[in-house]
């Protein structure tokens, strides 16, 4: 009776959860293997290796290995806007949810899974496949990435222009950058302070335009 008490209380998966359960696995192996053997080494053979799924169960949920990377970028984006959206829910300082930014930014790229999306945007170098399909979904993820900070720059009182564009760019690179730095240098105290200095570079910038706005709204007095 007791056997078949706990087979009656297994809770059996559907097949969707299932399928979830082994997206997630597949997900995990992948970024894990572009940790430890970059793109070049990232085949769905290794994958479905550490995924423990047969071959053909992987390709049943990814017919190629593109499929996978282009699915890798967008779970590590989602990932990463509820991480931002948990912590602005936790800051009330307008400054801090803009600038704040680039320190969030910082440190998600820095998890495996940011590490990962690294490895395949390089790896798009050599992969023309890859790259035609990654081009339009970074452009796409990067206008919503624009759109977050832009809601943010209007909180913090600081008014659009036709520069926002390059700096926001400017900051994304730099903080890549340094993320990819990391894995060669030898101190990475310098990388936490180059980080602390690109804010405070943008919030210099800031200020530089809101003293000079603001000269220009008295009609240009005292410029020359």
């Amino acid at each position: 009776m007791a056997t078949s008490g706990s087979a009656a209380g297994r809770v059996r998966r559907t097949q969707e959860e299932r399928s979830a359960d082994s997206r997630r696995r597949v997900i995990e192996a992948a970024v894990s293997s572009l940790e430890t053997n970059g793109y070049a080494g990232t085949t769905t053979a290794v994958v479905a290796l550490k995924a423990g799924l047969s071959r053909g169960g992987l390709f049943h949920q990814y017919p190629t290995k593109v499929d996978l990377m282009i699915d890798v970028v967008e779970e590590t984006y989602r990932e990463e806007m509820v991480a931002y959206d948990a912590w602005l829910a936790q800051v009330t300082d307008p400054h801090e949810r803009y600038f704040g930014l680039i320190d969030r930014m910082w440190e998600l790229l820095q998890r495996p899974k940011g590490m990962a999306v690294l490895e395949i945007m390089v790896g798009a170098r050599s992969d023309p496949v890859l790259a035609k399909r990654l081009a339009p979904l970074q452009r796409r993820l990067d206008l919503n990435s624009q759109k977050l900070i832009a809601q943010q720059m209007a909180r913090a009182g600081v008014e659009a222009t036709a520069d926002d564009a390059p700096m926001m760019r400017l900051a994304v690179a730099a903080v890549r950058g340094l993320v990819i730095e990391k894995m060669f240098t030898e101190h990475p105290e310098e990388l936490h302070a180059a980080v602390k200095r690109l804010r405070e570079m943008f919030e210099l910038y800031q200020r530089h335009r809101a003293e000079t706005a603001a000269r220009d709204g008295r009609g240009g007095e005292g410029g020359g």
